[in-house]
């Protein structure tokens, strides 16, 4: 079983920055600054909406209207005066601005499996995390394919990857596998990929002809806990609200919900220390669990709740961790 550790994603990220070496201006998006280049970190190709207005100091705003406002969508059920910033309220627990949205290319970023990226034909975005990154988790991605380019900007490309996400479960001759239906998986990881501190990313998410959409996307280097064992169980908890009306009939509410699962690892008992320290910082992040890579599954991206680690013997030790993912 392994944890990845999530690079931090944001609209600060495409701050440009000073680059070392002159990078291929075909692969990194370059700024000239005199004798010096400047690259932003990150480049995304998904543009912001354009339905909205940009929140304004001195604007104000009737009831029921929409802004945008530090690539966050607010919503103002009683309206605004000037000077109502949103995020930034005055009393809280009466909030002017309410029901936050992440901007269509930061949707993917933004901590939250249920709320898409999405663009025709391909979402693209070039990253140069300043960390090694070997490993990237899709979460509610609807593709045809996904290509992972990995370059470094003195010697070109490292690495190529390419996945199709498509459920091969219960194909197990020519004949299913020419006439079962298509299915997409919807969740995933790419694993072992090169790393380096300098290497920059290029993710690309196509789906030719039609609607290209990705819930989330955590990259970033994985810590190995263990071999999950037998024992180790998945499932759901659904927050959708069932009720029975005055003759019996069920009303049913549809909401979220999300993955969980309880894992029982077998881990290394020198290693002990070390996986206490690292899930004691993800205490209170989110995080992607992989409980094996090729079992989506046991592919959860949240919290784990709690942990115990039963000390061994000399060599091995067992563990159980029971994780629960975020809203899908």
């Amino acid at each position: 079983m392994k944890v990845i550790q999530p690079v931090v994603i944001n609209p600060d990220t495409m701050q440009a920055g000073h680059y070392q070496v002159q990078p291929d201006q075909d692969n990194l998006v370059v700024l000239p600054n005199g004798d010096n280049f400047m690259v932003y970190p990150l480049y995304v190709n998904v543009p912001e909406e354009t339905g909205y207005a940009t929140w304004d100091n001195g604007s104000t705003y009737p009831a029921e209207t929409r802004v945008i406002h530090n690539h966050v969508i607010w919503y103002t059920q009683i309206g605004a005066g000037a000077g109502d910033e949103p995020g930034d309220e005055a009393d809280p627990d009466n909030p002017i601005w309410i029901n936050p949205l992440m901007t269509n290319p930061w949707r993917m970023f933004d901590h939250k499996v249920g709320t898409l990226t999405t663009n025709p034909d391909v979402i693209e975005f070039q990253i140069t995390p300043g960390m090694p990154v070997d490993s990237i988790a899709f979460f509610e991605v609807d593709a045809a394919s996904i290509q992972i380019v990995i370059f470094d900007a003195a010697t070109g490309i490292i690495e190529t990857r390419t996945a199709a996400p498509v459920l091969t479960d219960g194909i197990t001759d020519w004949y299913q596998y020419f006439t079962k239906p298509i299915e997409l998986l919807r969740d995933f990881v790419v694993t072992g990929l090169k790393q380096n501190t300098f290497y920059s990313l290029k993710v690309t998410i196509s789906k030719p002809g039609g609607l290209a959409s990705v819930g989330e996307v955590v990259l970033g280097r994985t810590f190995e806990l263990g071999d999950s064992i037998q024992g180790s169980s998945v499932g759901i908890v659904d927050y959708s609200r069932k009720d029975r009306d005055a003759f019996g009939n069920w009303v049913i509410v549809p909401r979220t919900y999300s993955k969980r699962g309880e894992f029982d690892v077998l881990c290394d008992t020198d290693a002990t220390g070390a996986i206490l320290r690292f899930l004691s910082k993800f205490r209170a992040t989110p995080a992607v669990f992989i409980g094996h890579p090729d079992l989506e599954a046991t592919l959860i991206y949240g919290f784990y709740k709690e942990f115990d680690i039963i000390l061994g013997g000399a060599c091995k030790s067992e563990m159980s961790i029971t994780v629960e993912g975020l809203t899908q």
